[in-house]
This record gives structure tokens, C-alpha cells and sequence, in this order.
């Protein structure tokens, strides 16, 4: 987990010591916010004007129904930006979608 503070207020990063932090407790208030920790056997608070919290997850996109690509419009792709990227190739494509417009 990764603690983001803003406006933190002054000796807070010497508030938070050398070690690890056993436990966090985020309290938000109407103006602030209080972060009580334990570092080692010794607590500690500090106030910020706001905190974010970023708690990864590794398996966060592995439910979500996401489109995959498959061989033929990989293909297909890769074709369109290798011919963007000939001089000209730009003005060619809108040529071939104006062309398909009119089909």
C-alpha cells in the first residue's frame, strides 16, 4: 500500500521514523485528515489536508470483460500504421476510407 499525503503538516516525514509501519489509521475530518501510525513500538499522528490511499491489486483487470485482438485484426492493424508511417501513406488511407464511405 502507498500512502499519498498533501499539505502534510511540518516534521512529517520525520514522524513516520526509519522503519516499517506496523499499523495505519486514516481518519478524515471536514478540513483534515489524521493519520495515526505504529512505527516500531512508538505512535505517532500527523495531519494533512488530504491523503490518497493506493492499495494495488494484481488481479484487479482479470474479471472485467476486456476485447482482445484477435491473428486477423492484429494483421490488419499493423498494416494501417506501417502505412501511416511511408511519406504520404497518411493522405493514401484517408483516400481508402473516403472511397469505402462511398460503397
Amino acid at each position: 500500500m502507498t500512502v499519498f499525503l498533501r499539505h502534510a503538516e511540518q516534521g512529517a516525514a520525520l514522524a513516520f521514523g526509519v522503519g516499517p509501519i506496523l499499523e495505519l489509521g486514516i481518519e478524515w475530518q471536514s478540513e483534515k485528515t489524521l493519520l495515526t501510525f505504529l512505527v516500531g513500538d512508538k505512535v505517532a499522528s500527523v495531519a494533512a489536508a488530504s491523503v490518497i490511499v493506493h492499495e494495488p491489486l494484481a488481479d484487479l483487470y482479470e474479471c472485467l470483460p476486456l476485447a482482445s485482438i484477435d491473428a486477423d485484426a492484429r494483421r490488419f492493424w499493423h498494416r494501417v500504421f506501417r502505412l501511416v508511417r511511408i511519406p504520404g501513406g497518411r493522405y493514401l488511407l484517408k483516400l481508402l476510407t473516403r472511397s469505402g464511405k462511398r460503397q
